[in-house]
């Protein structure tokens, strides 16, 4: 199998493609694999590359797989409730920045791993899960990085470690609503969650090579809430809304990923409180929230609230998207700094055959609208007349456009080649 996804240039598509959401396309790539399943085993390998272009400073971050193969297993029963399974890969990669590509010295590696993965699931319980696993992880690098410097070296490196990690759900409570006539309609569920994680030290750790310069080994305490409610439709339940909280707790905070960070002086051991809420009425009809909080600046780290109402098939919809986020450790890091509103509607009146959409998408970091359209659009038996008006103020010079087209039913229908199937 083969997919590619390549433009050859992101500044002609920002300029000149009409279609908004494919102008600030930032990403391409292309790779080519093969996987093939049989019985437990699967086997895959691939080639690939995948570039990020991030505008505000002007250069692509771009990762190669040249190759990636991989061999692992699914559970197998081996005695009782204990399974077993493996993964194994060698990989060739290749990672950093454009720039770095060109002068040729982006971090690149070669590796060669096996985990085998022993798996003790407990359910006897109904209102309780728990679900150990105990691993054995084996690296061999093929380059490593000279003791005390970041100079790689042709020397290769073995990693050896083990890894127990284990989730316990529970105890699960839930209460179940009944209408007049005794029939079960609603239920409430309540599920607690506890994982804890440990890897084993890593003696040569300081002379891995990695993509982004830091080993990370993991040592921490994960717990969360969840509560759920579930309706009866169709003699099935469905969740119409969940809300959830977690934080995770790094034992071993200097080996974790935080330890490129500071909070007066210390590294921190806490990350942020994630959290999520998702009411679904109907199939039509949802609100999406969810939000990251750091403890220790007591800020939010992200905010996005997404809301459907209906869709455009229908006589009335709206979009609304609303996204904003920060970096507390780093607050001048333009990457993470994002607050972007994005809003799509659209009405229709069958008595008079008309049609009417509007967008508009705004920065609030940078203090400017990107886009905005509207059309009209009228059905005279089989003539369509349509009108659309666009502004494009995310291009190096804003541009206004003014369209009306007509379409005789499905016959000579015409579309803007730089302009896609969509508003």
């Amino acid at each position: 199998m083969a997919d590619f996804d390549y433009q050859s240039s992101f500044d002609f598509l920002r300029e000149f493609d009409n279609n908004f959401q494919r102008a600030l396309t930032a990403n391409r790539s292309s790779q080519a694999y093969i996987s093939r399943a049989w019985s437990y085993f699967n086997l895959s390998a691939r080639l690939g590359r995948f570039e990020t272009y991030y505008r505000l400073l002007d250069s692509t971050l771009i990762s190669k797989s040249f190759p990636e193969i991989g061999f692992s297993s699914s559970k197998i029963k081996i005695v009782g409730p204990v399974h077993f399974s493996f993964s194994s890969s060698f990989r060739h990669w290749e990672y950093g920045y454009q720039n770095a590509f060109k002068k040729g010295n982006q971090t690149k590696g070669d590796n060669l791993s096996l985990s085998p993965v022993i798996t003790i699931p407990f359910t006897a319980i109904p209102w309780m899960t728990m679900n150990p696993s105990f691993s054995s992880n084996f690296v061999y690098y093929f380059q490593s990085y000279a003791p005390g410097s970041h100079t790689v070296v042709a020397e290769p490196l073995l990693q050896k470690n083990f890894a127990f990690n284990s989730e316990f759900i529970g105890p699960v409570f839930n209460k179940i609503f009944f209408n007049k006539e005794n029939e079960p309609v609603v239920k409430h569920i309540i599920e607690p969650s506890i994982s804890y994680r440990y890897d084993s030290p890593v003696a040569v750790s300081d002379r891995v090579i990695t993509r982004s310069g830091y080993f990370f080994r993991y040592h921490y305490l994960r717990y969360g809430l969840t509560n759920r409610i579930l309706v009866k439709q169709d003699d099935m339940a469905r969740e119409v809304f969940a809300l959830g909280l977690n934080q995770t707790y790094y034992l071993e905070a200097e080996e974790s990923p935080l330890q490129r960070y500071r909070v007066e002086g210390e590294i921190p051991s806490f990350s942020d409180i994630t959290g999520y809420l998702r009411f679904y009425p109907s199939a039509k009809h949802s609100i999406d929230f969810s939000t990251g909080f750091n403890p220790y600046f007591k800020s939010f780290s992200s905010l996005r609230v997404g809301a459907n109402l209906g869709t455009p098939d229908d006589n009335l919809f709206l979009r609304v998207n609303w996204y904003r986020s920060s970096d507390p450790y780093r607050p001048t890091y333009i990457l993470a700094n994002r607050h972007q509103l994005g809003v799509f509607g659209g009405v229709k009146i069958p008595w008079i055959d008309l049609e009417a959409k509007a967008e508009i998408d705004y920065n609030f970091s940078e203090k400017k609208m990107l886009y905005s359209a509207f059309a009209l659009e009228y059905h005279y038996q089989c003539i369509d007349f349509k009108a659309d008006f666009r502004m494009f103020f995310f291009r190096e010079k804003p541009e206004m456009q003014f369209r009306i087209t007509f379409g005789l039913g499905n016959i000579g229908k015409t579309t803007d080649f730089l302009g896609g199937m969509g508003f």
